[in-house]
């Protein structure tokens, strides 16, 4: 568990000080850029359907395994659309609030034996 924490601190680390700095150079316009490669169709366009498919597939197993509960409905958009600056916080929490089991992690406290 240690390690998942390790890697999900790390990577929210390189991600947030990456936005920093793209934000202090590009400004806070991503949706033109990302949009702008997806309709070139270029390699840029495809690593974005891909990496929105990874954050719709992130997002949906975020609301499974909360039970799709209103809560968890209310959340999803911050998951979906905040990529590993939320994922990463919200495993790493949650590694806390399951005490280190990976199987209450993975699939909810509602699907796992006591």
């Amino acid at each position: 568990m240690l390690a998942l924490r390790a890697i999900c601190a790390c990577l929210v680390a390189v991600v947030a000080v990456y936005t920093l700095v793209v934000i202090g150079r590009e400004g806070l316009d991503l949706i033109t850029p990302f949009f702008g490669g997806v309709l070139a169709m270029t390699w840029q366009g495809q690593f974005n359907v891909d990496f929105s498919a990874y954050l719709l597939l992130s997002t949906v197993w975020f609301l499974w395994r909360n039970a799709f509960s209103a809560q968890a409905w209310v959340f999803a958009p911050l998951v979906c659309v905040g990529g590993i600056l939320v994922f990463g916080c919200y495993l790493i929490w949650l590694s806390f609030r399951v005490r280190g089991r990976m199987d209450v992690l993975l699939l909810g406290p509602s699907r796992v034996a006591p």
